[in-house]
């Protein structure tokens, strides 16, 4: 039971959601390489769009209460009037029909560009089945089309065709047809015909051709499809014990242990004086002769077989060998299939030379069948068939060709000319399409894991290199304070006065509570309209049962966004985690209350109470996929990436759907052949011409996201928390297309609304934030650290984690400054580094003269982002200019926070640093974060001797200094806090300072 399939059901069992399915059609060659696709539909679904940047640094000039009104309108009236649309269209069923009903003859009898050439051969045993269920098929077309008397009805059943061409299979047209339309035995007939029997058989029909395409789809009653097929016509045979047809296929079904059934199948078709009654016959014995092969009882086979021949001859004899005529086309297709089993069965028993000589004799028919009605599939197979079993029977007796085409070059060109007509149709059908394309995405976000965890270790790596980097010369050791180039007095004064940081402070906590607001109210927007357009595709009542599970299902990537927007502070998302279940659980609790029956579910019974988590779980089964891409590891990359992943694998799945066409195979073989590579190297060869041929694009995406970055229309956050609801809207919209096919891709406009709505309620305060002085904070650390024993030791998680507290709650008030090290390169990377990084032009980003220190400090952004939050400035600094950049950002931030863990003797950079520090900034303007890795005594002993060593001008020379020391051992979120408080009384009191 697929996972799609799971989350129909259940959600058919609150309170009567209908239930669908989808499947794909994959051709043996197609599966063999990348195996059976499953149903591409979804309970869920995600989008991203790029949002107006102003003068000021990049948020909307207005709230957008206009388009908002526009959209919400919109996601209200377009289902219904496509549900109009369809109701004024009842006239129209009629193609919708015959579009059905070929999806479905093209699974039974595919296009020869769907049909490996070695699957033509020894099909003739499943003939008549194949015959069987095309008329049944056809009939249950007929059925739904006769049941379209309403506007309801004609609705529902357009519907249900739409499904049948778009899929081929519809759940709910089985369940129609076997319940109302027509009901009774005819209705399981009919339903059974279009898919449970076409499963069950399908190996039978398409005889080592591989996997069955129905594999993976439920039937009636939520057991894997073709489960029901023997029930339901052992059920027939009870009802209409005298139709032989009935007991005909019951024994198809029965296989091996079909004899009862097929003795059964003879009696009532002799007693029976009818042409069909005849021809049951006739399949009986073939299908008897077939059964006592497989038992090993070559001689009753051959009975068999010659008592089929001899009634298949009787009717050509009765009926003519005019082709114009039905009856005697009939009759001679019969005998081609007869005379088939019969040379199979003599060709076992070593009567090769007589086996020879029975397919000799229909083969002219054949020919003249094919070449009568060009467009008849069957006849034109059947004739290829014949033509490689001569060719086979011809070498075993060792007869010469002479000069005329062998039989095998005949069925060889004949399928040639049948691939000919559509020679640009690929072997994967359309309904396989999503399936595949679902697979791409898969292995997109696979490469977007593998990618970048190379990727960053690799930046980790080339950012210490370039920092080793000097200027043509052997790097020197550390100077002085007095001697690196110092700024001004003057460039110390804070850039916000002590009631201007109060304020500060206290926005950035608001505009933080209120972004979270914001995020919750966007997200419950986004399930409230997924979950209508949902039940308006499918037609049913939103009633509030349906409302409530569904919305607060379709709203969980809320979760997700509060937690990126809470980064690191683990309290909040317990909180978040908490309080999301926590209302799941009153959901399933009113559930429970109502009158919903329970589920059945693999035999087990879901009570009600869970079955809104059944529900929540199957729709959310697709999240692990976030996961690719926005775990710890890789999400500063991850969404950047991905895009170009996504362009790199679809461009490789469309060369390969290409490539898989008969005038695309054809050219991959050339062109390997000219290349003088082995045809192994085809499946190699494609993917990666696919890939190629889409890097430009791949490299344009990327490039606009960066444009988009630049132009403030994008954040780091707001990249991420856009990808989640990206993907939510396209598994929302996937879901739709089954309901109301390609419009259902209308569901990418609710993260529209999602976005819209974000944007309008983060407008005022990116508003208040621009009109406000940042407070700027520089965050300096330990690069190389070594444990007590003198062993270097990477803190990079602890590193992370304090950063990503800090970030989550600082930027709300001012950007953070940094000097860029390997340890936090990989969570601060953004697209603009990690492009340069890609095309080789990071040490373009790095200073490597110290006279280029003011130009890049001038070209700083601290521009407010349009999510109200300020961005992370690093300065990648080589060994020659770290000194004067570390100078010049103290000048420039209202408060320093220092990170000290695994400080020791060997850190001469940060004894540089603090010496800094107290000869140029207000000591109320340091934070020290220290730890028990700290050694404490040797930083007391540096910071009294470099309190010695203060200029006259240091501030710190009147006003005894003690710099504060903020102990992280209780966690990073105390020490967070405790920076923050600082931050007010720190810059009143630097203030009187200067």
């Amino acid at each position: 039971m697929s996972q799609a399939d799971w989350r129909c059901k259940t959600q058919a069992a609150i309170r009567g959601l209908p239930a669908r399915a989808h499947h794909a059609d994959a051709a043996r060659w197609y599966r063999r390489v990348f195996g059976s696709f499953g149903r591409a539909s979804t309970g869920s679904g995600r989008s991203h769009l790029g949002v107006p940047a102003n003068s000021h640094g990049g948020t909307m000039n207005r709230t957008p209460a206009v388009p908002v009104g526009l959209l919400v309108a919109w996601l209200w009236l377009l289902p219904a009037s496509a549900a109009v649309a369809g109701t004024d269209a009842a006239t129209s069923l009629r193609p919708l029909a015959d579009g059905a009903r070929s999806t479905l003859a093209e699974r039974i009898e595919p296009l020869a560009a769907r049909l490996p050439f070695l699957c033509t051969v020894r099909r003739s045993e499943g003939a008549p089945m194949r015959e069987y269920l095309l008329r049944q098929q056809s009939l249950a077309i007929e059925a739904l089309l006769a049941a379209a008397t309403t506007p309801a009805e004609t609705e529902r059943v357009r519907r249900l065709l739409g499904e049948l061409q778009r899929d081929g299979f519809a759940r709910g047209a089985n369940a129609r047809l076997a319940d109302s339309a027509p009901g009774g035995a005819t209705g399981l007939r009919l339903a059974a015909s279009l898919g449970e029997l076409p499963a069950a058989l399908h190996e039978r029909m398409q005889p080592g051709c591989g996997a069955s395409s129905y594999r993976g789809l439920l039937g009636r009653t939520d057991q894997p499809l073709g489960r029901l097929a023997r029930v339901d016509y052992q059920r027939l045979t009870e009802i209409e014990p005298a139709d032989p047809w009935h007991w005909l296929v019951l024994a198809w079904l029965a296989g091996t242990q079909g004899e009862p059934a097929l003795q059964r199948s003879l009696a009532a078709a002799q007693s029976t004086a009818t042409p069909e009654a005849q021809r049951v016959q006739v399949f009986a014995w073939q299908q008897m002769a077939w059964l006592h092969r497989q038992q090993g009882r070559g001689s009753d086979a051959q009975v068999a077989a010659e008592e089929a021949m001899r009634l298949a001859e009787a009717a050509v004899r009765q009926a003519g060998t005019d082709a114009a005529q039905p009856a005697a086309q009939q009759a001679l297709r019969d005998i081609g299939q007869t005379a088939s089993t019969l040379s199979i069965v003599l060709e076992d028993s070593g009567q090769t030379a007589a086996a020879f000589a029975v397919l000799a004799d229909v083969m002219p028919v054949q020919r003249q069948l094919a070449e009568r009605q060009p467009g008849d599939l069957p006849a034109q197979y059947a004739l290829i068939d014949t033509l490689g079993r001569l060719d086979v029977l011809q070498r075993a007796l060792g007869a010469a060709t002479g000069n005329t085409p062998s039989y095998s070059d005949q069925a060889l060109a004949l399928y040639a000319q049948l691939q000919e007509r559509t020679p640009y149709d690929p072997i994967l059908g359309r309904s396989g399409w999503p399936g595949m394309f679902a697979m791409a995405v898969g292995v997109a976000g696979l490469l977007t894991l593998l990618l970048g965890w190379v990727l960053l270790w690799r930046y980790r790596r080339r950012v210490a290199e370039l920092m080793a980097s000097v200027t043509g010369r052997k790097a020197s050791a550390l100077p002085t304070v007095g001697a690196a180039a110092q700024p001004s007095l003057a460039t110390l004064v804070p850039s916000a006065s002590a009631a201007a940081a109060t304020l500060a402070t206290r926005a950035a906590a608001s505009a933080r509570r209120w972004a979270a607001v914001v995020h919750v109210v966007a997200g419950l927007a986004f399930g409230l309209a997924a979950a209508w357009l949902q039940l308006r595709a499918d037609g049913s009542e939103a009633s509030l049962n349906r409302m409530a599970v569904m919305s607060w299902t379709w709203a969980w990537p809320t979760v997700l966004a509060l937690g990126l927007l809470w980064d690191g502070d683990r309290r909040r998302r317990r909180w978040v985690l908490a309080a999301y279940f926590s209302v799941l659980l009153l959901i399933c609790t009113r559930i429970a209350l109502g009158e919903t029956p329970p589920l059945q579910m693999f035999g087990v019974s879901v009570p009600a109470f869970f079955q809104g988590m059944v529900f929540w779980a199957m729709s959310l089964s697709y999240s692990p996929f976030l996961l690719l891409f926005l775990n710890r590891a890789v999400r500063s990359i991850g969404p950047a990436l991905l895009a170009m992943m996504l362009v790199a694998v679809v461009g490789a799945t469309l060369a390969m759907l290409a490539a898989s066409t008969p005038r695309g195979m054809s050219a991959v073989v050339h062109a390997l052949s000219a290349v003088h590579l082995p045809a192994q190297w085809m499946l190699a060869a494609v993917l990666l011409a696919g890939m190629l041929a889409s890097a430009p694009l791949a490299w344009w995406v990327a490039r606009r996201l960066r444009a988009a970055y630049a132009a403030k229309w994008l954040t780091d956050q707001s990249l991420m928390i856009d990808t989640l609801w990206l993907f939510q809207a396209v598994l929302l919209s996937f879901s739709l297309t089954q309901s109301i096919g390609p419009t259902g891709w209308m569901g990418l406009g609710v993260f529209v609304l999602h976005k819209a709505i974000t944007l309008a309620g983060m407008w005022p305060a990116a508003r208040a934030a621009r009109a406000r002085a940042p407070l700027r904070l520089l965050l300096l650390r330990v690069f190389n650290r070594h444990d007590a024993q003198g062993k270097a030791v990477s803190r990079r998680a602890d590193a992370e984690r304090l950063f990503d507290l800090l970030g989550s709650r600082w930027r709300y008030a001012g950007p953070i400054h940094m000097i860029g090290a390997p340890d936090l390169a990989s969570s601060t990377i953004d697209p603009d580094e990690f492009l340069d990084f890609l095309a080789g032009r990071l040490c373009e980003r790095f200073i490597l003269e110290p006279a280029a220190v003011p130009e890049r400090l001038a070209a700083l952004d601290e521009r407010c982002d349009f999510d109200a939050r300020w961005r992370v400035t690093e300065l990648f600094c080589g060994d020659d200019t770290w000194r004067a950049a570390v100078l010049a950002l103290m000048a420039r931030s209202d408060l320093v926070a220092m990170d000290l863990r695994d400080f020791g003797p060997d850190n001469q950079g940060c004894v540089f640093e603090l010496q800094a520090l107290l000869d140029l900034v207000p000591a109320q303007r340091v934070a020290l974060l220290v730890d028990k890795s700290t050694r404490l005594d040797f930083l007391e002993t540096t910071i009294n001797a470099c309190l010695g060593r203060v200029p006259a001008t240091s501030p710190n020379v009147q006003v005894p200094a003690r710099m504060t020391q903020v102990n992280i051992d209780g966690g990073e979120q105390a020490a967070v806090d405790q920076l923050l408080r600082m931050a007010t009384p720190a810059i009143g009191a630097g203030a009187t300072v200067a």
